[in-house]
């Protein structure tokens, strides 16, 4: 979903922030980094989680969505080794 937003005077362009939009873009984000980003991606959410957002809603949604995804690609790694290593061996 794409919101535009109205400029407030015609020869300035400001954008207000999307922050109701805010998490849902952090955590749609998320489930890119395996695919276009790298594991120190991961690594700096996480520390915003952790300092910046520190004990608020999303603090914890990034948290459980990042723990969830490192997850699922160490899981998928050590399958695809295993296959590997079991194809090397028999």
């Amino acid at each position: 979903t794409v919101k535009f937003f109205q400029r407030k005077s015609p020869k300035i362009v400001e954008l207000e922030p999307a922050f109701e939009y805010y998490e849902n873009i952090v955590l749609n984000l998320l489930e890119q980094i395996p695919e276009y980003g790298y594991w120190k991606d991961f690594q700096n959410i996480l520390e915003l989680a952790y300092t910046t957002y520190k004990n608020t809603e999303i603090s914890q949604k990034i948290i459980d969505k990042n723990a969830r995804i490192s997850l699922n690609i160490l899981l998928n790694t050590c399958c695809y080794l295993f296959r590997k290593i079991k194809k090397n061996f028999y």
